[in-house]
């Protein structure tokens, strides 16, 4: 995961909760800056105005809806990473959608600590 610094990580997650634990890793991993949130007005409220240096974003269904509810956050992150089945990270059109929607890396859920670092 990049970038180094120790700036903001929002950790968008959706219904099905596949970035639930996610925050703990980023702890563990030296990211104490983290906000969590399962839907975009909760996303929102935790920023409080401030732009993420990381955004990491369930894209179970799809890089396309995952990069329009970053937009509607109005922020853009120097790093996005698209959090993603492992079936789905295989995929072509996964992939092609993921760099069309600008995405930096992709995190294959569950995460582990080790894709972290």
């Amino acid at each position: 995961m990049s970038p180094d610094g120790s700036g903001l990580t929002l950790v968008l997650d959706d219904g099905s909760g596949g970035l639930k634990d996610l925050p703990d890793l980023l702890a563990q991993a030296g990211r104490d800056k983290v906000v969590y949130a399962d839907n975009i007005d909760d996303a929102r409220s935790g920023l409080d105005g401030k732009a993420p240096e990381i955004a990491v974003i369930n894209c179970a269904a799809g890089p396309e809806q995952a990069e329009a509810l970053l937009a509607s956050l109005a922020a853009r992150p120097s790093w996005t990473i698209a959090g993603a089945s492992s079936a789905q990270a295989k995929g072509a059109e996964f992939l092609r959608a993921a760099m069309l929607a600008r995405f930096n890396d992709i995190l294959t859920l569950p995460a582990e600590a080790d894709a972290l670092n």
